[in-house]
Formats: C-alpha cells, sequence, structure tokens
C-alpha cells in the first residue's frame, strides 16, 4: 500500500515500468491482476511503461530477433529488427514467429527472413496482404505470391489459382511485376531454349515453336513434345521418335490429322510437291476447313489444278515427267514445251522412260474459201485460208506456197497476199498448237484474162514441222463444200462470165445438185456434149445439151442405155458449135 516507498517507485528491471505498477497494476494493495515481474525486463505491459527505459532492459532482446531492446526498431516485433541482426530461434517469441509470411515458423524456416525459402503454403495467411510473403515473386514469374494463390484476393485459394513455386505456372494477366529469377532460366515452353533467352531472341517463352535454333541449350520436353511446330499432323515427339524433322512441314507428317483450320501454318502454306499451289489449297480448295471438293495430293507433283498455281513450281514438280513423254517438267520449261501435254516435247529433251499410252498424230488441214465483190473486170476476190490443226502436237515453222490459175490452168498473179492475220488461241505467226487455226487472207482483182478463161483456180499447200520428233506434215487445201461428196482437196474455183462448168455433181435424188451443169449453155444451141468413163468408152451424148445429165448413160457400146453410172471420174468433150475449139475437162460424179 506504500506506493511511495523507493522500491515501489523504482524500476528495478529498467522496462520503463515502477515496480509496484507490475506487481500491483490495479493499486489495491494486492499482487494482479495481469500482474508482471519487477525484475524480468521482458515482462510488462507496455500501456504501463512511464518510465524512460533503462538497463539492463536496453541490453536485453524481448523479442529474441537478435537486436538489442536499445536498438530494435520495434523491441516486441520479433519480426522488426536492424539489419544484420540474427534471430534466437530458442526465444519463444521469435520462434513461434513466422517473419516472412510463407507459413512456416521461424523455428523451422531454413531462412525465417527469406519468403522463398521453406515455408508451408497451407498455412500461408492469405488475408495479410503485405507479409514479405504475398508481395514476394517467388518464382520469378511475374506474378506476386499472394495473387498467384488467390487470384481474386478474397483470402482462400482462388479456382484459377496457380503454383508461386512454380515458375512456368502462372496466368498472363496477372503478370504486374518484372520476369527475373527462376523464370529466366526456366524453359516453359519445352523448347530447349531458357525463357531468358527467348527473351532476348524476341521469341514467345510460352510458344513451343518459337524460337532461336541456334539459342537452344537444353532438352526439348513437355509442351514442346506434343506440339506440332510444322503443323504437318503430327506431333514433334512423334517425328523425333521416327526420325523426321519436326519443323520441316514436308518430312514426316499425318495428313488425316492436319489442321485446315489453321491457314498460316507451315504446311499449310508450303509446297510439298513443288507443283505451285500450296498444300493447303490442294487438299482444301474452297478453305472451308474440310477436305475437297477437286481436291488433290499434296505429295503428288503431277496431282493438282493449274487454276491453283500462285508459287513458282520447283523441286519434286522440276524432276518429274508429269506427262510421261520421258522428258522433266523442268527440261520441258526450259525447252518452251508443255510439261502437261505428252506430244509436245523435243526428242533430244528425253531422259526418262516414256510411260504415256496417247498417240501423237501430227495434222492439219487447209481450207480456202472465196468472196467476190462481183464477176466483172475491176471486180474483187477476196480468198480466206484456214489452216487448222487437227492433231494433238504443236506444229511449228508453218509455211504456206499459193498456187493461182484460171481454170484452164495459166498461171496467175495474186493482188496481195497470202496475209497472215491471227491465229485463234492467240500463237504467234507460223505456230499453231491443236484445235488452233492460224488465218491467212489473199486478194485478187478481177482483169479481163479471168474473165475471157471462164474463171479462177486457187490452191494452198501448207507444210509444218511437229515440234516432238521433227516430223513435216502437208495437206492441200479444200474448197470448203462438203455439198458436193468429195471429202479430197479441191482447188478453190471461182467461175467469171458464161461456160462455166461445175465439175461435181450428185444425182442421188435430194434434189440439191442433181445434174451436170454449164452456165450460159442456152446460148449456144448448136452444142454437142460428150462424156467418156476413163477407159475412153462414149457414156453419154447429146446435140443442143441443156443441163439434163444425171448420171444415167445414153450411149451403147459398152453401157447399156438408161443405167446409172458408178460413182467417179469422167471426161467430157464439149463443141459449141460456134467454130470455136471444142473445150475439155474432167467431171465427177457422187451419189
Amino acid at each position: 500500500m506504500d506506493t511511495t516507498s523507493a522500491w515501489y517507485t523504482a524500476d528495478c528491471d529498467g522496462d520503463g515500468v515502477p515496480n509496484g505498477t507490475e506487481v500491483d497494476p490495479n493499486m489495491d494493495g494486492t499482487s494482479g491482476p495481469d500482474d508482471t515481474d519487477p525484475n524480468d525486463p521482458c515482462d510488462y505491459n507496455p500501456a504501463d511503461v512511464s518510465l524512460t527505459p533503462m538497463e539492463p532492459w536496453l541490453s536485453a532482446d524481448c523479442d529474441g530477433d537478435g537486436d538489442p531492446n536499445g536498438t530494435d526498431p520495434d523491441p516486441l516485433d520479433p519480426c522488426v529488427f536492424t539489419a544484420g541482426s540474427v534471430g534466437d530461434i530458442t526465444n519463444p517469441i521469435y520462434a513461434a514467429a513466422d517473419c516472412d509470411g510463407d507459413g512456416e515458423t521461424n523455428d523451422t524456416d531454413p531462412d525465417p527472413n527469406d519468403p522463398c525459402v521453406g515455408g508451408d503454403l497451407a498455412n500461408v495467411d492469405l488475408m495479410d496482404t503485405t507479409s514479405d510473403w504475398y508481395v514476394a515473386d517467388c518464382d520469378g514469374d511475374g506474378v506476386i505470391n499472394g495473387t498467384e494463390v488467390d487470384p481474386q484476393g478474397d483470402g482462400s485459394p482462388g479456382q484459377d489459382g496457380t503454383d508461386p513455386y512454380d515458375p512456368c505456372d502462372f496466368n498472363m494477366d496477372d503478370i504486374t511485376v518484372t520476369q527475373t529469377g527462376d523464370w529466366l532460366v526456366a524453359d516453359c515452353d519445352g523448347d530447349g531454349v531458357t525463357n531468358g533467352d527467348e527473351m532476348n531472341d524476341g521469341t514467345d517463352p510460352t510458344d513451343p515453336c518459337d524460337f532461336d535454333a541456334g539459342s537452344i541449350t537444353g532438352p526439348q520436353t513437355g509442351d514442346w513434345l506434343v506440339a506440332d511446330c510444322d503443323g504437318d499432323g503430327e506431333d514433334n515427339g512423334t517425328e523425333t521418335a521416327n526420325g523426321t524433322d519436326p519443323e520441316d512441314p514436308c518430312d514426316g507428317g499425318s495428313l488425316a490429322n492436319v489442321d485446315l483450320m489453321d491457314t498460316t501454318s507451315d504446311w499449310y502454306v508450303a509446297d510439298c510437291d513443288g507443283d505451285g499451289v500450296i498444300n493447303g489449297t490442294e487438299v482444301d480448295p474452297d478453305m472451308t476447313g474440310t477436305p475437297g471438293p477437286d481436291n488433290t495430293d499434296p505429295y503428288d507433283p503431277c496431282d493438282f489444278n493449274e487454276v491453283d498455281i500462285t508459287v513458282m513450281q520447283s523441286g519434286d514438280w522440276l524432276l518429274a515427267d508429269c506427262d510421261g513423254d520421258g522428258v522433266t517438267n523442268e527440261d520441258e520449261v526450259n525447252s518452251g514445251t508443255d510439261p502437261l501435254d505428252p506430244c509436245d516435247y523435243i526428242s533430244t529433251d528425253i531422259t526418262l522412260p516414256i510411260t504415256t499410252t496417247v498417240v501423237c498424230r501430227p495434222e492439219l488441214e487447209v481450207t480456202k474459201t472465196a468472196v467476190t465483190s462481183g464477176e466483172n473486170v475491176g471486180d474483187t476476190i477476196t480468198f480466206t485460208i484456214e489452216v487448222e490443226n487437227t492433231g494433238n502436237v504443236v506444229l511449228n515453222d508453218l509455211d504456206i506456197i499459193d498456187t493461182f490459175t484460171d481454170v484452164t490452168g495459166n498461171m496467175l498473179t495474186l493482188t496481195t497476199g497470202p496475209l497472215y492475220v491471227d491465229s485463234t488461241l492467240g500463237s504467234p505467226e507460223g505456230t499453231i498448237i491443236p484445235e488452233e487455226i492460224a488465218i491467212y487472207t489473199a486478194t485478187y482483182i478481177i482483169t479481163p484474162e479471168a474473165i475471157n478463161a471462164g474463171g479462177v483456180s486457187n490452191t494452198v499447200e501448207a507444210s509444218a514441222i511437229a515440234t516432238n520428233d521433227g516430223v513435216i506434215v502437208q495437206d492441200i487445201s479444200d474448197d470448203g463444200d462438203d455439198l458436193d461428196g468429195n471429202n479430197s482437196d479441191d482447188p478453190t474455183v471461182i467461175a467469171l462470165g458464161c461456160l462455166t462448168i461445175f465439175n461435181e455433181f450428185s444425182p442421188n435424188g435430194d434434189g440439191v445438185n442433181e445434174t451436170f451443169v454449164i452456165n450460159c449453155i442456152d446460148q449456144f444451141p448448136n452444142n454437142k456434149l460428150e462424156i467418156y468413163n476413163r477407159w475412153g468408152n462414149i457414156v453419154y451424148s447429146m446435140n443442143g445439151y441443156n443441163n439434163t445429165f444425171d448420171g444415167r448413160s445414153n450411149g451403147r457400146s459398152v453401157i447399156n442405155a438408161e443405167d446409172k453410172l458408178p460413182v467417179g471420174t469422167y471426161y467430157y468433150v464439149l463443141n459449141l458449135g460456134d467454130g470455136s475449139e471444142p473445150r475439155v475437162g474432167w467431171l465427177y460424179i457422187n451419189r
């Protein structure tokens, strides 16, 4: 009760609380409650401090953090101390504390001040968002520990939580600090290049297919093994096991497993067979993400649609012989022939066995037609010459020779031409590809000589050289008249003036071209016509002929009268009965 005694007011342990207050905090003259030891500098109630602390309290280390009370920033907090101090794990206060917040008390923690050494994740206080552990990034992935475990920040592990000790397990959206430490030396995508080296190289450390091969320092594992870096439908691990190159879209692969929706993959944009059509277009021409329609084989250089070619033809295509003519595609391109046409090649280029079954036919057909502006002197006859390649071989060095006479055989000279006009498929002059027609034109201004002769006759002979084997092909022009029943080559005859004799007729009862016609014969009533067969026997004779001979004989020497004469060539003698020389020539009967 003596509150003024020297002992009562003294502070024997120097903790700043008088002895009397330590023993009798409520000053009722009896010990307690909450009394403390006046001789223990570390046993006191901070709220009772009323004196300046002194020895021995100043030298004591009440919180066991290794920092004497006199210099300790907080002598009662075992986790607040001057740098360099070493805690005393035998001190129960310090031992029970978890200074780094890693869920493990100081007494068992290998390093109680390092939140990334030791620890027990299950015991971490996630409500303490300022603890060293919470704000640390132990795995260096750029996401602080607290956010990794508790993304929602509600004090409990989240469903999208990641491992704060795994540098490769994190959510990209949660990165708030610079990636360092373990993350830099880890290889999160398994491509054999550390994350740090990928950052330096400018590649993506989370993409197993984005790396610089020259930076590989470790084995390729994990995500890289199950990835398909070249997009060929076979994962890297399987390709490695099979001995194929997982970075080469044309080496190995499984076409059935290719992702056709990935139109930027190495495989999709590659042209494995070199045919000029990228793989993706070959398999999925309409880009629907599924094969077809009209899909082709991306590994067969001769199976492709020409309209789909978008890149230079190369590789296997150059070495192949797609048309089977024995010449590689490359040699055909160099020689200017068509690598898809088995009949378009140069024989000296053959280096491979010939496999085509196509029969090459170098052929041409010439037709010459004429249009007149009139039949008098000074009028113009325009001739059109069409040379058609009716075979299946490209023809070069096309040449035409024109023979122009009057109907009696005397040579005449064309006024112009023949001149080249055009080709129906665009080939240059001198070349015609199969089914192409080269067109020429010529003109003749009618002269008195042509009128006196009764007309003109024009024939063209065309020749060309087959590109494949050098064979020369020729044809003589036809007049384009298929109604005469004669498919042989006929000169193009233009009748001028009277006495034009139409040499061919077809007395077959169809009402067309039924009789042998001589133009203006009615102007010569005293005429006489005789017709002979090839043996010189007369088969028809008539005075005052008036275009009535229909192929029936009226002769008596070897042919029965009124008999139909057989198809063939006959010869006529026409005496006009005017004192002029008889006219002789041939005629052809067709039925």
